[in-house]
């Protein structure tokens, strides 16, 4: 006589799995909704926490939309990075004019202009401190000058193109004034650099912030807990909501921040435009934008995540029905 027992349909896992599935769906979704609602009865408490999370999060976003608008400003002012070539003294006028065909051709020239001994040394004679000087001279001391464009005017190709306009006939020195543009870029970089480390040290406040406002709520709701666990609540239960807290916590501070850094923009705005006039540039500061909007909230709520995670794995331990 056959003992078989009966097989266990797969079919009957499935609906307990979804069914699983879904309560554990409506559990996050109240704790979620329980953390935001708790969070707007606190208004005063709440707000100086997300307030505080605001500022830490919109100083590093701030100076980093401020070294990027930076770094815009200084490529426009590097593409004024012209290359002087002095060419020899007493040549003539179609000399001269083969020379700069000979510069307009090279590569990454966008353009050349002349100048003649006789409009240098008019522009020289125009100056108080020269002008007595030159009034002296019997003849003209100055060689006809080509100003060259480049094109491109990273560091690298500006010396490539001074060095093949060294090597044209009638060429007696190249001039290219490319330090300052050196000086230029280390100051970014090390503004970029010390936007990261401020950023990082920023964050570590944050998590401290969040971390301790979690630890007042526990701290607050410790008779809740502990009845919570006495009916057989699970530790991923009654963290449930704290961790929800936190993320709530973070991202607001992060909208909050994006807001303070758009405002601190709109009341710069007009100075800059004036600044970036003198550097022959157009428009005024870029903001952070759609971007840094979703930016600030990912990253604040992640950051407000993690220390409620940090809290909440610390000092729940402490919490045991006595």
């Amino acid at each position: 006589m056959s003992t078989e027992q009966p097989k266990a349909s797969p079919h009957g896992a499935r609906p307990r799995h979804r069914a699983r599935l879904r309560a554990l769906r409506e559990q996050h979704g109240h704790a979620a909704l329980a953390s935001l609602g708790r969070l707007t009865r606190g208004k005063a408490a709440s707000f100086m926490s997300a307030g505080v999370v605001a500022i830490a999060l919109a100083l590093p976003l701030g100076l980093a939309v401020l070294v990027h608008n930076a770094n815009q400003l200084a490529g426009a002012s590097r593409g004024s990075t012209d290359i002087s070539v002095f060419l020899d003294q007493g040549l003539d006028h179609e000399t001269v004019t083969k020379a700069r065909e000979d510069a307009a051709a090279l590569t990454n020239v966008a353009k050349v202009r002349v100048i003649s001994p006789t409009e240098a040394l008019d522009s020289f004679k125009q100056r108080p401190a020269f002008s007595q000087a030159l009034a002296t001279l019997d003849t003209n001391p100055l060689p006809p000058v080509l100003v060259v464009t480049p094109r491109e005017t990273g560091l690298d190709q500006v010396k490539t193109l001074a060095g093949k306009l060294g090597d044209l006939d009638h060429v007696d020195q190249v001039v290219a004034d490319t330090r300052w543009v050196q000086r230029l870029n280390a100051m970014l970089a090390i503004a970029q650099r010390a936007v990261w480390v401020i950023g990082i040290l920023l964050a570590l406040a944050v998590l401290l912030v969040i971390g301790n406002t979690i630890r007042l709520e526990i701290q607050n709701r410790r008779r809740e807990i502990e009845v919570q666990k006495l009916v057989g609540a699970t530790n991923a239960f009654v963290r449930r909501p704290f961790l929800y807290g936190g993320l709530w916590y973070g991202a607001i501070g992060g909208i909050i921040a994006w807001i303070l850094v758009e405002i601190a923009l709109a009341l710069l705005d007009r100075p800059v435009e004036r600044l970036a006039h003198l550097y022959a540039s157009t428009g005024g500061l870029d903001g952070p934008g759609a971007g840094g909007f979703f930016a600030m909230l990912v990253i604040g709520g992640a950051l407000g995540w993690l220390g409620a995670l940090l809290a909440v794995g610390r000092y729940l331990r402490a919490v045991e029905p006595g």
